[in-house]
């Protein structure tokens, strides 16, 4: 597994995405845990790292989420199970404007 941990500089909604290489030997149902500030449970998004993300064909956003600054958000891929290959390109938290 890999996990991204960052530095959040403000409580408040974070989109996050992540980045990778697309290729027919990545895996399909890579499990991408985010460990955010609602939830009692990490949330668990399975990415097919065989499609290009969508994303100036650069990333795939997760979703959502609130963070809080200082607590322990992050993001952590696993190959647990998985059918080919795991990529981890890069990972970004986005503040989302309210």
């Amino acid at each position: 597994s890999a996990r991204f941990q960052p530095s959040i500089p403000e409580t408040g909604l974070y989109e996050v995405r992540i980045s990778y290489t697309a290729s027919s030997n990545r895996a399909t149902n890579v499990p991408v845990a985010i460990n955010h500030a609602e939830a009692e449970q990490k949330t668990i998004v399975k990415v097919n790292q065989r499609k290009a993300p969508p994303i100036d064909k650069a990333f795939l956003s997760l979703g959502k989420f609130n963070f809080e600054k200082g607590k322990n958000g992050y993001v952590e891929f696993s190959n647990d199970g998985v059918d080919g290959h795991v990529i981890i390109d890069a990972v970004q938290w986005i503040k989302v404007k309210q």
